[in-house]
């Protein structure tokens, strides 16, 4: 049942934003069963994503008053706000047993990419059923682009549906283009120096993150069709 800033999974999984109707779908006979993965980050679950660095920040930055206030806008003033004292981290990721190095001033290792409004994500593609985690960097030079691309998409959520198709997937390329990014069951992330982390919108300690995807581990009731 959505009870969150954002409800970014009722969001994901087309479950209707208030709370008398989600009760109505889950009540429905006509409703379905749908098999979602679970994430884990250091022994503890996650349905969304886990970061580092100015995501984590960014939910850091967003209090309860502004959550309440403002909802989804508060954690982009905060991101704006973070944007300008965020330095770049060095990353050592081991992504199924690949060591890999990569610079950037946040990463992020996500098994929902919605960004809690229809047709936002982090990059088009990103499924909650697939068995992997999406693990991706997002570097300072490219940040700006990144920030661009996801602004027009969420600026095609009032053009009708047949008009909008084809430019979202030209700006889902533009998007891809401004991140590094993999696919993987297992993922390990080191940042130097150290950074702020974040999993579901909770700060968490931790130096070495270890994260693993559990298939379709999570069943949730959602609206037919």
């Amino acid at each position: 049942l959505p009870g969150g800033t954002a409800n970014v999974m009722s969001v994901e999984l087309g479950i209707p934003g208030k709370i008398e109707d989600a009760l109505r779908v889950a009540a429905d006979p006509a409703s379905t069963v749908r098999a979602v993965d679970l994430g884990t980050v250091n022994k503890q679950k996650f349905v969304l994503r886990v970061s580092l660095g100015l995501e984590a920040a960014m939910v850091a930055g967003a209090d309860r008053e502004a959550k309440d206030r403002y909802g989804v806008l508060a954690y982009l003033w905060s991101a704006v706000q973070n944007l300008a004292q965020s330095q770049p981290a060095r990353y050592t990721l081991t992504v199924d047993g690949k060591k890999i190095e990569a610079e950037g001033l946040t990463c992020i290792v996500a098994n929902s990419g919605n960004m809690g409004q229809a047709g936002l994500n982090l990059i088009p593609g990103i499924a909650v059923d697939d068995g992997l985690l999406d693990v991706i960097v997002i570097g300072q030079e490219k940040l700006k682009g990144f920030f661009a691309a996801a602004g027009s998409i969420l600026g095609l959520a009032s053009v009708q549906p047949e008009q909008r198709t084809a430019r979202y997937a030209e700006l889902g390329q533009e998007m891809r283009s401004t991140i590094q990014y993999w696919q993987a069951k297992q993922v390990a992330v080191t940042a130097t120096p150290r950074q702020r982390m974040q999993s579901d919108g909770e700060l968490l300690e931790a130096t070495n993150v270890h994260c693993a995807i559990e298939p379709g581990a999570l069943r949730v009731v959602v609206p037919a069709g």
